[in-house]
């Protein structure tokens, strides 16, 4: 035994030997190199790293830049970092002088061995405040809990209530002595349901019917209205929408370079779809974080999952970002804050830099999500430009467009690009040939050939985008934004959040607080199929209770939880618990069907209450926390322009396909060759549903700039509301509004020629009622005063009277009641 342990040693000693003279070599030869000729523009130290590439670590050269690894030991061939200093390629470092031969063989040999490197720094993991005592203690909190049943409280009054929901409201407002609001008339309440389910107004004719029908059965009315609207296309137009607020849904990247996202339309057409087949909601989630792993029983299932994953493509990016793996952290980290703050309510984000200020997540926490992520590749499409840092292609669908949008090609102009693009590569070679001769001569016009050089750059990436977009006969190919799985990795801790301060590794893996300890991710799996499964489990507290309150806020302007993005120790406690938990497990045990939970509310004896004011119930809860009535809410954005358009004749309810913004292609949004959709000019010549209006960041349609919508920068499950002068000054100003208070008129008055009766169908249109005598008085005062109007003296009689009726349906558009529901 002891003969062989001396053999072995003898065995390895020329090994270790080899290793040795190799480390010897690079601190003798390699490390000064590097210092002195590639250190000013490829370390750490600095601020700007050139190409990503940092030199200075082992792992830096191994990792390499944005063109990939600097070194691969022992191939020369395959080592950017040899053909950059042998001036092999476009990428000569250094750039103005080249080492000399002596250095550069150096470097030959180095490699060849195997490019041996001691640099291996010892990480010094980031220690966490948050402990497992602290873990175990979070999971007590109300909404780390998994919904429990409770049974709803006897109540005194037992007529009152419709269903249970009616019980926890009304057993909260009888504990302090409170008696809930009556009911609203029926013409108020259908104007609510068809406001709350579709967006739009009721007709003159559904008023009439549904008065008829409330007067036999107000239960039987409510219900076959309720299911008339539920099954309506248009459902999952103004429910679809509210979705595209969570998430963040635009059609062009904004920041520094608003790039246009031409294919982002066929995610709204994907959540519209869903909404209105009812898909069960875990599934719907499903599909939006992991959709390209799921199983699909056709090409076609399997076309709308990668669709779907467009969920975690649409967010802005900083694509003039020089540093890769800054721009690489930033997109992570706005994918882990769309799902957990818009999906969970809870913003693990906030653990980047450090553990949860107020919650227990620690750091470690935000990158095992970090890690599933960084493990997928993202297919967002951006401008070709040099600004453009962060390029990427889209996916081709397994199932293209019947119909596709885009331009086609000939036969002939096909074979043109193909020339040009040939020529223009010739060109650039020799382009990049005489920039590198100018460069080695020092010559001032380098700087020029290589502005000519990347300007020959962009006209290829140009010609390869037209070709890549067509087939072989010249038919527009079908792209579409989303994710594909890439290589299974493990994310490293930032310290601070600092991409340069790289510490300890995190497996992959939940938030702890959450029962995320308890899975565990396979290391050939990319993760996203299970994170989705994570947080559609039922035995997740949070998914099924955000949703639920999520549709309470859309139906009551105020959700049980009324911070409906933080369900963590800082936002508010739910005003009824007890329902909230009773929503949530009706909405999992009925298949997380959305509709089902939308029809129990609206069919309760809540939600028909009337907003009448009540001075006692006022002083005890001013801000109707216990919900004694309804509270008047405005309607918003879309809903009051395709209101506008409805009454006025104008509304083209047919769904579009497509966008502006899909026939305009990859470009820079506010361009020249951009139609700038904030204008009046735009707003005016679409007459399409709002949901359909391009959402290019930076530059929202003007009309619902004006009534808040959202910046689609951040998931938006709760807008803001605002009541300003802007407001009353564009509904009597703006253009859209003069047009179509004059198409209102004329539609009115090809229908009915009295005027009282006029102004009484105006009322109707807009208001789902018919005016009060004083309204009818001061309306008929208004129409005179416009009819003997000095500006109208030379006019006829009958343009006397279209401008009075038209000024009338223009204060009734400006009206609050127009706005708001009560």
């Amino acid at each position: 035994m002891r003969n062989l342990g001396i053999l072995l040693a003898m065995l390895c000693l020329p090994v270790s030997l080899q290793a040795n003279e190799g480390i010897v070599f690079f601190e003798k030869k390699i490390r000064p190199a590097l210092e002195k000729y590639c250190y000013r523009c490829h370390s750490d130290k600095e601020k700007k790293i050139k190409g990503n590439l940092v030199v200075d670590t082992k792992a830096g050269l191994l990792q390499g830049g944005d063109s990939g690894p600097a070194i691969v030991p022992g191939n020369l061939s395959k080592s950017i970092l040899w053909k950059s200093i042998t001036y092999s390629n476009d990428m000569e470092m250094p750039p103005k002088n080249q080492m000399p031969d002596e250095v550069i063989a150096d470097f030959k040999k180095w490699i060849e061995m195997g490019a041996p490197d001691p640099r291996i720094q010892d990480t010094i993991p980031v220690k966490s405040t948050v402990t497992k005592e602290d873990i175990e203690k979070g999971k007590k909190f109300w909404s780390f809990k998994v919904p429990k049943l409770v049974d709803p409280p006897k109540l005194t009054n037992r007529d009152w209530a419709k269903n249970d929901i009616d019980r926890y409201i009304l057993g909260t407002l009888e504990k302090k002595k409170m008696a809930p609001a009556g009911d609203a008339d029926p013409n108020t309440l259908l104007r609510r349901l068809t406001f709350d389910l579709i967006g739009l107004p009721p007709t003159p004719e559904q008023v009439e019917n549904f008065k008829k029908a409330y007067s036999k059965d107000p239960d039987g009315a409510i219900d076959q209205a309720v299911s008339y609207l539920l099954s309506s296309r248009q459902f999952g137009e103004r429910w679809g929408r509210h979705w595209l607020d969570i998430a963040r849904y635009a059609e062009s990247n904004g920041r520094e370079l608003n790039s246009t996202y031409p294919q982002a339309w066929r995610y709204r057409d994907y959540v519209i779809k869903c909404f209105n087949e009812d898909k069960p909601y875990d599934r719907f989630i499903q599909e939006q974080l992991a959709g390209d792993l799921l199983k699909a029983y056709s090409d076609e299932e399997w076309t709308q999952n990668i669709i779907a994953t467009g969920f975690l493509a649409l967010g802005p990016k900083t694509l003039t970002d020089n540093d890769r793996r800054q721009f690489k952290a930033d997109l992570v980290d706005e994918q882990i804050d769309v799902v957990t703050k818009g999906i969970m309510g809870i913003s693990v984000a906030c653990a980047r830099c450090h553990d949860h200020k107020f919650d227990p997540i620690p750091q470690e926490d935000y990158y095992a999500i970090a890690g599933i992520f960084r493990s997928s590749v993202t297919y967002y499409g951006s401008v070709n430009s040099i600004q453009n840092r962060h390029k990427t292609t889209l996916i081709k669908m397994p199932v293209q467009d019947k119909n596709p949008i885009g331009e086609s090609l000939t036969t002939a102009e096909i074979a043109k690009l193909e020339k040009e693009l040939d020529e223009l590569r010739s060109e650039i070679r020799e382009t990049a040939r005489e920039s590198r001769e100018m460069r080695m001569a020092n010559n001032e016009r380098s700087q020029q050939s290589i502005r000519d050089l990347r300007s020959l750059q962009r006209q290829i990436a140009e010609i390869t985008e037209k070709l890549d977009s067509v087939d072989k006969n010249g038919k527009p190919i079908s792209y579409c934004m989303g994710m594909q799985p890439g290589k299974p990795t493990e994310a490293e801790l930032f310290e601070k959040g600092e991409v340069g301060k790289p510490r300890q590794k995190v497996a992959r893996g939940y938030v702890q607080v959450i029962g995320g300890e308890k899975k565990t991710i396979d290391s050939t799996s990319n993760g996203r199929k299970e994170l989705a499964h994570w947080i559609t489990s039922e035995d997740n507290p949070l998914t099924a209770r955000v949703m639920v309150n999520n549709i309470w806020l859309k139906l009551f302007g105020e959700g049980i939880v009324r911070t409906p993005d933080n369900f963590g120790s800082a936002g508010m406690r739910p005003t009824h618990p007890e329902l909230l938990d009773y929503l949530a497990i009706e909405f999992m045990k009925n298949d997380w069907s959305v509709k089902n939970i939308i029809r129990q509310i609206v069919t309760s004896r809540s939600y028909r209450m009337s907003s009448t004011f009540n001075a006692t119930n006022f002083k005890l809860d001013p801000d109707n926390k216990r919900l004694w009535r309804y509270t008047p809410k405005r309607i918003d954005a879309e809903a009051i322009r395709d209101a506008i358009l409805q009454v006025s004749g104008e509304l083209d309810t047919n769904p579009v396909k497509g966008s502006i913004v899909a026939n305009q292609g990859h470009i820079v949004a506010g361009g020249r060759a951009f139609f700038r959709v904030g204008t009046d000019a735009y707003d005016q010549i679409e007459k399409y549903r709002s949901v359909y209006l391009p959402v290019v960041r930076d530059m929202i349609p003007s009309f619902l700039k004006a009534f808040d919508f959202p910046e689609s920068m951040i998931p938006i499950p709760q807008r803001e509301q605002n009541d300003t002068p802007t407001q009353a000054l564009f509904m009597l100003n703006n253009k859209f509004i003069i047009v179509h208070s004059d198409l209102m008129a004329k539609k009115i008055r090809s229908s009915v020629s009295n005027r009282d009766d006029q102004i009484k169908r105006a009322f109707l249109l807009c208001y789902g009622r018919e005016p009060l005598s004083s309204e009818l008085s001061a309306s008929r005062n208004l129409y005179n005063s416009f009819k003997s109007s000095r500006d109208l003296k030379d006019k006829k009689p009958e343009t006397k009277e279209f401008v009075a009726l038209s000024s009338i349906c223009q204060a009734l558009f400006s009206s609050a009641e127009f706005r708001y529901q009560n």
